[in-house]
């Protein structure tokens, strides 16, 4: 290879691309290199001369390369790529080969001494410059090494330097101190790279400290020059000293803290002395951000400092102070105990500068005591590193307390701290910063927690030692605040963040100083004067200000609320001072006018606040300060112009004027502003009338607090404002606006100045109207303001005057001058304040207008309101909510809930006719949508209208559980809104709408009384018809009324009318139900309210339904009077009451009515008088349903159908049903009774013909076949009608009119009609038909019928008169020209027509007991038993479809109770000329009687008896009675008003009126009179007894045995009955009714008496079976039909008959089982308990035969809750509670009964009334009420209370005319007794009329005794029951094993229920009744009267009585 030349050498090595140069530098150097490896290997001598020579050759290379390759180096160590470090790799070789070849030559030249070894530590520096940190050591300590070695000292071989001679370093060694020097700083700073890398290495920390020692006498021998050689290592030892207090986890503490004490001295020692607390700072930082226990380490720093530095020469102690404020600061973000630890350290430090350096001594106190506040509140965030609050001051102050010596033990810390700073002494000023910093740190946060603590602390009190802490900290603030205030006072430079920093310090802690004068009372005038003279500082901004401000407000408040009056209004009063200042300098200075007029309301309520202190504490000092309150005001309001008005402090001011009135008694002068400040120079005249109108304003506002004098008050300032104040033309306006509310505050005062009121009203329009047209007037404001006037006169004018036409005139005035203003935007520019609140009054003019009928003027009010909501930007969803939610869409009473005026109105929004729009603007608010969609689904449903009116989103299945659930919803609040309940009250109301129509009428028994609440509860003082002062108020005052104009409003004419439109509604449904009294009490209440107040619509409406009420109840003349003045109301009408649609339906209904008082008043006449009246008015109405204007563009868009006017909806898709026939039931005798017809067939005459039109307008009518109802006023529910449909629905030919389809009928269920509706539609057909009954298919009239009675199931006025019609249809099907076959083929004809005839009864009273069950057995055990499911049956009235009716009667029927029940009707009047038409009956008949007998055991029996008979007494009795009786001074009223039983039994009417009049008509009291007296009462009572005896033979003659009930006990019986039937089946054929047969011989001999019942049997011919036998063809049998009578087919069957009578074996032990009584309203009030074949058995009444499942279930509820299974209930007699002689005027009754009850031990009273609540309680703990007293005890407790009961005794009423019901007209029946059956009680004893007092105590008497001696007699066994059970032993042989079960049970049983004892044998509670009847003295006039009412109730004894 051939050589490489130096320069090429030379040239490489400084290229970048020196790959491979150590090989070629070695090959070249090799000589060189060799002989450096031999002189390292040999110990003989080189050879000089070739060490010269070499010398010679290499050096200029050698010395080239050394001065090349430190540069080289550098440059290519900069480079990061991986070639670059093995380049630098291979360099340092060429390095070190070039100074090991000439270290082997350096012998031989002239050089200095270590030339190498400098050559080397440069090397070294490179190895350090690239990173090379452990090599660079190496070569290090390698040079280090090799220098000791020649060192001449052997001494300590550990030694790392060499030694220096003991004779100091001479001039020859200074290049050996510098190389060694130099040489350690390299270490040194090698280490401190290698520290700072990731060497976990600590052992060259340890050599670095061993080099700096070893060092020190090396550093000793550098010359000056060469001393920065000292300083870098003292600069490399601090970088090496921070590269170890960063390392983290360094275990080794005494290293660390040894290293920098080193590093520290040595600074301290080195030229950089001055550089100590830099380094020291550094230190701190570096520990402290490290946050772990390496930040005590700060501490040893410190001492270190402390120790080494001289602090007090120099500015060494001002660095010191600085280094520890730098510390604490650091120290808030460490950990407490550390804080601790240097608090402590602090402090203790600081008693070495007690003496020497007081300023440091106070400084390091002062860091030390907020240090451990510092540690205090990192203390109180442990857990909580998110809060930011400080820790409460009560922590701090304690930490201060245990360390009080760290403050207090330091004199010049605080008391004499000015001492040296006044003194001059320079070195206190000097401290002066550093003093203020430490002052801060310990105020801080303490001033802090002082202000966060504020209220707290002004109120609490301390003890002596925290008072004195409390004083210290005070004077800390104290000097911080003055020195901060000088300061900042005399700073040039205002803008700087330290500015700014101590401008908040000082506000803070001046603000907590004050805070704790206020607490110690200490130094309070200084800190004031303080607080006063930063406020007054020029530097202080207004944010400052304002947190001064609400500071001090806030510590006022504190004390205020904590009752230290005299200090809330020192505070206060520097706050309305300051308040008031600032607001004058930000006026001058051109404040923000927004946040101006905000800080002025601040500040006049701080100054209200101040005036209500000062009242309390003293009240002379109030006008003094009102008056510098107003004058600051009007100082502000002169600046600015525009300045907020005073309204709190007016307020506040009037307040106090209003109680100073209400202290003193005597009436007091009060003052008004103008009398304080008119002698003021300071107030304009614009700003006392500014003032006088808030004054105004404030009084009115307060009115009702104290109303006399706050109206006098403001009379006073009115009169000054009209009087002193508006004066000049230029205050037109203003005196008009004032005379305006000079009319409010009239009205205010009350009705009485009214007419005052009115007149200030009209001379303000005059005033207003003179300037409206004036050059320059405010034009829109003027216009405004007249509005209102005239608005406010048109409220006072209803109020005085309610029947004035100006009324109308001053609203459609006020409308028109509203719409006149050109447009809204004027207003926002402030030239009229038309708030939100003017709304009100628009909403009260809408509600106005819609109650009095101002129909003209809606369209202008609602265009007005939409133009408000529009300027107002709210959402037509928004505003389209709000007028739904309010009911204003509509007037009231409207047929339609969206009217045509609104609708008019929406020129915008045409989409508006889409009820699709509508669910969508509805949706937000579910309440709204889910009323809105129940009201038109319901007048949406009819199914021929076109569907397109109905979007997708629009529900049609609202159910009834949704509108409770919405209901609920707005109710369920604890404070519920007027707004939710109004709502909720509506949604109810309209439930009910539907529930109507539908015929759901038993489940608003629970809703009307709810919608009554709602309203009552809306309505404030609805015992006064006149508007109550609140609420004139709420309108009156409607411009200082807060309110949110997207907020619902109601007003108190939308609550009047929510209140007459529920109490219309609740009076309805009162009347539909039956309830005849209640319905007038609403009725005639909600009448009162529209007289008075002139609301023609309401009282025309309230009118009408009261005349329909007094036609139903018979008071033609009422009736009469009632509908003419309705009538006369719509005709005297000048002004649209109503729209089109609702005024013709006025007029439908009163034509209606009329008609029906024409039919009902004169219903017996022959004339055609009333025909002719009547047809007239039903002609009428039909004339108007057949306009035009039933249609609605919204419910009804133009779909193209063929409807005709009759079957449009009205008014909103509501079909029209106005029916000219009103009750169904009655309208079908009215047809015919209407042209006096008497005849069918080829008998009808003219007349029957004429009155066959009188309900029809022509012969084309038909009947719509699914009409819906209207939602009238009274909702059509009273209002069925006819409309036109299609001509297929009726085929109509010229002799006949016949059903098409109606078997298809019977399937129709209420889905496919609405109840009310369809029951209509089918009785209007029913008309015609009736019209020619000859036509009639009866089978098609019965199949109507059936539907009918499905959907009229729960309306139980038509439900009755369906179900006679049934019945009476049904028994007269056996005529031979009628059929049934088809429609009665399940069952016979008896099943039928006995089950229609009980549904006729009572209806009402059974939908009550199933209300009551239903809620008794909620909570109740319900027993299994078999009876159970049965009484449920008995209940439900109808099943839902007729498909199931057949199946239905028969479980029925076999689920009756186990006794007899015999129901009773008199068909009178139009039945019976339809009964005698239908059965071609032979004579005229007045009446007929209805009985059926049910029973399960046996088919029921049917009979139809004619009353041809009229019982009335003879001429001479007439005669007697006329004569003895004396005119009394009251006239009978008749229970029963009149009735069929009139016209067939007179003379029982003329009976109990002359027994009333004998017992009320006054006489002497002598021996003749009471001769003649009993004479007469005696006579009485043989005339009753002959009508009872007459009744039974003439009515029922032979039949009088269908009263009787089964035997229970005669032997025989059942033999003969199954023999005879036999026989009569063999040997005659004839297939015999059984029931009947039993019948007749269960009452042979009982009734006969030896005669046989055959011979009475066949000489009756018009007795008519429900069903008879037939035998074969020729209709041969027993019985025969009903036509034919009773016959006999031959003389075998009689023979038969008369055998088996014979052989009967009956005597009078003989029992039979009670006798149940249901009878019809006409027939109740006859004695048939005392007829002569009941009158000694057992006989009790219930209202119907479901009812008497009910009171059974009820009394078996109770009774298993008592541990009782029976089937009838049972009492004990002596669990009883008496009431006698209540009213103190009955003592003979008293003195008989009171000392025998007492005998017995029964609780009661006697001679004293009784509470509610006591009798209430005796009902319900005990088994009998017992009362002898006068009337039915209700006046003790009323019926509705009884009927609230859970429980009821059984009771034993004798009082007069206990037991009598009344009748008023059609009307259910009211009484007593019914009200304590639906309490539960199972039995009740009372007199049907008027008794006498001995008599019916001998009856009572009689009846106790008797109840009595059965409960003692009790025998253990009962006869028929053990024989039963031996029956049926004997017929069980087999059965040992449920035999022996069933005895078991048995025995069980009769531990328990003891069940023999109370079985169905024993005598009952009625079983009594016959014979104490007879005790009585007059046993028919006094003994008939008593009956029971109940089921059979048994006797028992209780356990424990």
């Amino acid at each position: 290879m051939a050589s490489i030349s130096e320069s090429s050498l030379l040239s490489k090595l400084q290229s970048s691309d020196s790959t491979g140069i150590f090989t070629q530098v070695y090959d070249y150097l090799r000589p060189l290199a060799d002989l450096s490896q031999n002189n390292n290997s040999s110990k003989s001598k080189p050879d000089q001369t070739l060490i010269r020579s070499l010398a010679k050759r290499f050096l200029p290379f050698l010395n080239t390369s050394l001065s090349v390759l430190p540069k080289h180096l550098t440059h290519i160590s900069k480079s990061s790529s991986s070639s670059s470090d093995a380049l630098v790799l291979e360099l340092f070789q060429v390095y070190k080969l070039c100074l090991d070849c000439l270290e082997s030559v350096v012998s031989q030249l002239e050089s200095k001494p270590f030339s190498v070894e400098f050559l080397r530590v440069r090397m070294m520096q490179c190895l350090e410059a690239c990173g090379r940190v452990d090599d660079a050591e190496a070569e290090g300590l390698r040079i280090l090494e090799k220098l000791r070695a020649t060192s001449k000292s052997t001494k300590r071989k550990a030694k790392i330097l060499p030694e220096v001679d003991k004779g100091g370093i001479g001039d020859k060694d200074k290049e050996l101190c510098l190389l060694v020097v130099q040489i350690v700083v390299a270490l040194v700073r090698c280490a401190a790279a290698a520290a700072a890398g990731t060497s976990n290495e600590y052992g060259r920390f340890r050599r670095v400290l061993d080099l700096v020692e070893e060092v020190r006498p090396w550093l000793r021998g550098l010359d000056a020059s060469s001393y920065e050689k000292h300083q870098a290592l003292v600069i490399s030892l601090g970088k090496c000293a921070l590269s170890l207090l960063g390392k983290t986890g360094c275990s080794d503490k005494d290293l660390i803290i040894l290293f920098c004490r080193v590093t520290l001295t040595e600074y301290v020692k080195s030229p950089v002395k001055d550089q100590v607390y830099k380094i020291a700072r550094r230190m701190c930082s570096t520990l402290l951000a490290l946050q772990g226990t390496e930040s005590m380490y700060i501490i040893d720093i410190f001492d270190c400092v402390a120790s080494e530095c001289k602090l007090e020469e120099g500015s060494a102690g001002i660095e010191f102070v600085e280094l520890v404020y730098y510390c604490v600061n650091k120290c808030q973000a460490a950990n407490a105990s550390f804080c601790n630890a240097f608090a402590q350290y602090l402090n203790k430090i600081a008693e070495r500068f007690k003496q020497v350096l007081t300023p440091i001594n106070s400084i390091l106190r002062l860091y030390a005591a907020g240090l451990l506040l510092v540690s205090c509140s990192l203390r109180s965030k442990v857990g909580d590193v998110v809060s930011s609050e400080s820790a409460k001051f009560e922590c701090l102050l304690g930490i201060l307390m245990e360390n009080q010596k760290m403050i207090q033990t330091s004199p010049p810390l605080l008391g004499q701290t000015f001492t040296l700073l006044d003194s001059g002494c320079e070195a206190s000023m000097t401290y002066l910063p550093s003093y203020s910093e430490a002052l801060k740190f310990l105020c801080k946060p303490l001033a802090k927690s002082v202000n966060s603590e504020r209220k707290q602390l002004v109120t609490e009190e301390d003890d002596a030692s925290a008072k004195k802490m409390l004083a210290t900290v005070q004077d800390a603030f104290y000097i911080l605040c003055q020195i901060l205030l000088s300061s900042l006072s005399f700073s040039s430079e205002k803008n700087t963040d330290e500015f700014d920093e101590n401008s908040r310090t000082l506000l803070n802690v001046a603000l907590a100083a004050f805070t704790l004068s206020i607490r110690t009372n200490l130094k309070l005038q200084e800190i004031t004067g303080l607080v006063k003279q930063m406020m007054a500082s020029e530097w202080i901004e207004m944010e400052g200000m304002k947190y001064i401000i609400a500071s001090l407000y806030n510590i006022a408040v504190a004390l205020y609320r904590n009752k230290q009056l005299n200090k809330a209004s020192k505070v206060l009063n520097l706050c309305c001072k300051a308040s008031w200042n600032c607001i004058k300098c930000c006026c001058a200075n051109s404040m923000d006018e927004e946040a101006l007029k905000e800080f002025v309301i601040e500040a006049c309520k701080r100054s209200a606040l101040l005036l209500d202190i000062l009242y309390d504490i003293d009240s002379l000092k109030i006008r003094k300060k009102v008056v510098k309150i107003l004058t600051n005001w009007s100082a502000a309001n002169d600046l600015l112009q525009d300045v907020p008005t005073p309204i709190p402090v007016l307020k506040q001011w009037v307040k106090i004027e209003c109680k100073q009135a209400k202290q003193v008694d005597e009436e007091v002068d009060s003052p008004t502003l103008y009398t304080l400040l008119s002698s003021s120079t300071e107030f304009s005249k614009r700003n006392i009338s500014i003032i006088l109108e808030q004054e105004l304003q404030a009084y009115e506002e307060i009115n009702l607090k104290c109303p006399e004098f706050c109206q006098k008050m403001q009379m006073k300032i009115i009169n000054i404002l009209l009087q002193d104040i508006y004066l000049t033309p230029g205050t037109c306006f203003q005196k008009a606006q004032t005379l305006v509310r000079k009319g409010k505050a009239l009205r205010m005062c009350g009705t009485g100045g009214l007419r005052d009121c009115i007149q200030c009203f009209s001379e303000a329009i005059t005033i207003m109207k003179e300037i409206s047209g004036e050059t320059g007037a405010n034009k829109n404001a003027i216009e405004h303001q007249l509005s209102v006037a005239y608005c406010m006169r048109a409220f006072c004018i209803q109020e005085a005057e309610p029947s004035s036409k100006q009324i109308f005139e001053d609203v459609k005035t006020t409308l028109d001058l509203w719409l006149g203003i050109s447009t809204l935007d004027c207003f926002e520019d402030g030239d009229c304040s038309l708030s939100d609140s003017i709304m009100i009054l628009l909403y009260n003019i809408i509600d106005l207008m819609q109650l009095k009928g101002f129909m003209e003027l809606s369209h202008n009010a609602y265009k007005l309101l939409t133009r408000m909501f529009n300027w107002k930007n709210v959402s037509i969803e928004k505003w389209l909510t709000f007028l739904w939610e309010s009911r204003r869409l509509s007037h009231a009473l409207c047929v339609s809930p969206i009217c045509e005026a609104f609708q008019s109105s929406l020129d915008h929004f045409n989409e508006l006719s889409d009820i699709e729009s509508w669910t969508r603007y509805l949706q937000a608010n579910q309440s709204s949508l889910v009323g809105f969609q129940q009201i038109f689904s319901f007048l949406l449903s009819s199914p021929h209208k076109n569907s397109c009116c109905k979007g997708d989103s629009f529900q049609n299945d609202i159910a009834a559980n949704d509108i409770k659930k919405a209901a609920l919803e707005l109710i369920s609040n604890v404070s519920v809104p007027n707004h939710s309940t109004f709502l909720a009250g509506y949604l109810y109301y309209d439930l009910c709408l539907k529930l109507i129509a539908n015929g759901r009428l038993m489940e608003l028994d629970e809703k009307h009384n709810v919608i009554v609440d709602f309203s009552k509860n809306l309505m404030d003082g609805v015992d006064r018809i006149e508007v109550s002062k609140s609420v004139a108020r709420e309108i009156l005052l409607f411009d200082s009324i807060s309110w949110n104009l997207e907020e619902c409003y109601l007003s108190p004419w939308k609550i009047l009318q929510c209140y007459l439109e529920s109490t219309l509604q609740v009076g309805i449904i009162h009347e539909m139900i039956g309830d005849a009294t209640e319905a007038e009490t609403y009725l005639q209440w909600g009448k009162a309210i529209s007289d008075s107040l002139q609301l023609p619509l309401f009282m025309v409406t309230f009118s009408s339904i009261l005349g329909k009420l007094y036609v139903k109840k018979r008071l033609w003349d009422l009736a009469e009077k009632e509908l003419q003045s309705a009538q006369e109301i719509l005709k005297k009408s000048n002004t649209m009451l109503c729209c089109s649609k609702c005024k013709l339906i006025l007029e439908v209904t009163l034509n209606q009515f009329f008609g029906d008082l024409c039919l009902s008043k004169y219903d017996g006449c022959e004339g055609t008088t009333s025909g002719k009246t009547a047809k007239y008015w039903f002609t009428d109405a039909l004339d108007k349903l057949n306009l035009s204007e039933w249609k609605n563009s919204l419910s009804c868009p133009d779909n193209g159908s063929d409807e005709t006017a009759m079957d449009v909806k009205c008014g909103s898709a509501k079909t029209c049903t106005c029916s000219t026939m009103n009750e169904t039931g009655e309208n079908v005798g009215k047809s015919m009774k209407a042209g006096a017809a008497t005849k069918i067939g080829a008998k009808q005459n003219k007349k029957t013909k004429k009155a066959a039109k009188v309900l029809t307008k022509d012969t084309n009518l038909a009947i719509e076949s699914k009409p819906r109802i209207t939602r009238s006023r009274y909702r059509a529910s009273q209002n069925p009608c006819i409309s036109i449909s299609s001509k297929s629905e009726v085929v109509k030919s010229e002799d006949e009119n016949l059903i098409s389809n109606p078997s298809g009928m019977l399937n129709w269920t209420e889905s496919d009609l609405n109840n009310l509706d369809a029951t209509t539609c089918i009785f209007s057909k029913m008309r015609n038909f009736f019209c020619s009954t000859n036509s009639i298919r009866f089978e098609d009239l019965a199949s109507w019928l059936m539907v009918a009675f499905i959907l009229s199931r729960a309306v139980s006025d038509i439900f009755q008169k369906v179900s006679k019609l049934l019945a009476v249809i049904h028994v007269s099907a056996l005529r031979e020209q009628i059929s049934m076959s088809s429609l009665s083929q399940p069952l016979s004809e008896n099943y039928w027509a006995s089950y229609f005839h009980q549904a006729s009864i009572g209806t009402h009273y059974t939908h009550q007991f199933l209300s009551n069950l239903t809620g008794r057995c909620k909570d109740s055990y319900i027993s299994k038993s078999s009876n159970q499911e049965g009484s449920k049956l008995l209940l439900r009235l109808v099943p839902d479809t007729s498909v199931d009716l057949a199946e239905y009667v028969k479980l029925f029927l076999a689920s009756l109770p186990s006794t007899t029940i015999i129901c009773i009707s008199l068909l009178g009047h139009d039945y019976a000329s339809l009964i005698q038409e239908l059965l071609l009956y032979p004579t005229s008949v007045k009446a007929w009687m209805l009985v059926s007998r049910l029973g399960f055991k046996s088919e029921p029996i049917v009979m139809l008896l004619p009353l041809d008979s009229i019982l009335q007494d003879s001429d001479e009795d007439a005669l007697i009675s006329g004569a003895l009786f004396e005119k009394p001074s009251e006239n009978w009223h008749c229970p029963w008003g009149f009735t069929a039983v009139d016209d067939v039994a007179p003379a029982f009417r003329t009976i109990l009126e002359e027994n009333y009049l004998s017992t009320v008509s006054p006489f002497e009291d002598t021996p003749q009179n009471r001769i003649l007296w009993w004479k007469r009462r005696k006579n009485l009572d043989h005339r009753l007894d002959e009508l009872l005896r007459n009744l039974e033979d003439l009515w029922f003659g032979p039949w009088k045995c269908l009263l009787l009930g089964e035997w229970l006990n005669c032997k025989n019986f059942d033999s003969v009955f199954k023999n005879l039937v036999n026989d009569l089946r063999s040997k005659c054929k004839i297939d015999v009714n059984e029931s009947l047969l039993k019948v007749i011989l269960g009452g042979s001999k009982y009734v006969c008496e030896g005669e046989t019942i055959v011979s009475q049997l066949c000489s009756r011919k018009d007795c008519y079976v429900a069903k008879v036998g037939y035998c074969d063809e020729a209709r041969s049998g027993v019985l025969l039909n009903a036509a034919s009578g009773f016959g006999v087919s031959s003389e075998v069957a009689f023979q038969l008959l008369n055998d088996a009578l014979e052989v009967l074996e009956v005597d009078d032990s003989v029992n039979r089982e009670p006798v149940i009584l249901v009878l019809d309203y006409e027939v109740q009030m006859l004695p048939w308990e005392s007829l002569p074949v009941l009158r000694n058995l057992e006989v009790y009444r219930m209202p119907s035969v479901s009812s008497i499942s009910a009171a059974l279930d009820i009394s078996g509820i109770h009774h298993e809750q008592e541990g009782r299974n029976i089937s009838f209930p049972s009492i004990d007699p002596l669990d009883a509670f008496y009431l006698v002689n209540p009213d103190g005027d009955l003592c003979r009754t008293q003195d008989e009964f009171e000392n025998w009850f007492r005998d017995q031990n029964l609780e009661g009273k006697a001679g004293s009334k009784p509470t509610v609540k006591e009798l209430a309680s005796a009902l319900t703990s005990h088994d009998l009420f017992i009362y002898f007293g006068h009337g039915s005890g209700a006046q003790y407790i009323p019926r509705h209370e009884i009927q609230k009961l859970e429980k009821c005794a059984a009771t034993l009423l004798m009082g007069c005319s206990s037991g009598s019901l009344t009748l008023q007209g059609s009307y259910v029946p009211q009484g007593v007794p019914l009200s304590y059956l639906l309490a539960g009680s199972p039995v009740i004893v009372a007199n049907l009329w008027e008794v006498t007092d001995k008599d019916i105590d001998r009856f009572g008497k009689a009846m106790l005794d008797a109840w009595l001696k059965q409960r003692s007699n009790l025998p253990t066994e009962c006869f028929q029951c053990n024989l039963l059970a031996e029956e049926f032993e004997a017929m069980n042989l087999n059965g040992k094993a449920k035999r022996k079960g069933a005895r078991k049970k048995s025995q069980e049983s009769s531990e328990t229920d003891s069940p023999r004892i109370n079985c169905g044998h024993r005598p009952k509670i009625g079983a009594f009744m016959g014979q104490a009847r007879d005790v009585c003295t007059l046993p028919f006039l006094t003994g008939a009267s008593p009956i029971c009412y109940g089921v059979p109730t048994g006797i028992w004894r209780k356990k424990n009585v």
